[in-house]
């Protein structure tokens, strides 16, 4: 089975990569390290580079993931480790994920927010947590 560990570019997801290695470990199983670059990011790159592909924007997303995989955990670790980038909606771009991989846990990075905040901005942090059909572990950022 696989565990995912879902990380952000704006954030410090060093934590979520160190607790989906910490989970691959305990139960043998290999470990999924994914970025989700939102369409609006991919949007705003083509429109100030129009040779730039969802390929390249694919490619600059695991890059996010590798870059957090190298620096959170170094190399030689013994649980396989995947880098992934995906272009899309966060939420429905990792649940698909989960689904592909037939994953065992997610581990999602979350930030403290007031409840009004909440309403006014949204979660997908909430939305990964009400839709996921495997158990998901929140690691709360600072």
């Amino acid at each position: 089975m696989t565990v995912i560990s879902a990380v952000d570019d704006e954030a410090d997801d060093s934590k979520v990569v160190s607790v989906g290695h910490d989970l691959a470990t305990a139960f043998g199983d290999d470990l999924v390290v994914i970025h989700v670059m939102t369409d609006d990011t991919y949007e705003d790159r083509t429109e100030s580079s129009p040779n730039y592909y969802r390929d390249s924007a694919a490619k600059d997303a695991k890059s996010v993931a590798q870059r957090l995989i190298s620096s959170t955990l170094g190399e030689g670790t013994a649980t396989n480790i995947t880098a992934r980038g995906r272009v899309g909606s966060p939420v429905e771009e990792l649940l698909a994920e989960v689904n592909r991989q037939d994953a065992r846990y997610l581990v999602v990075g979350g930030r403290k927010r007031t409840p009004v905040g909440k309403a006014v901005f949204g979660s997908n942090t909430q939305s990964v947590l009400l839709n996921a059909e495997v158990p998901v572990m929140t690691v709360m950022n600072q």
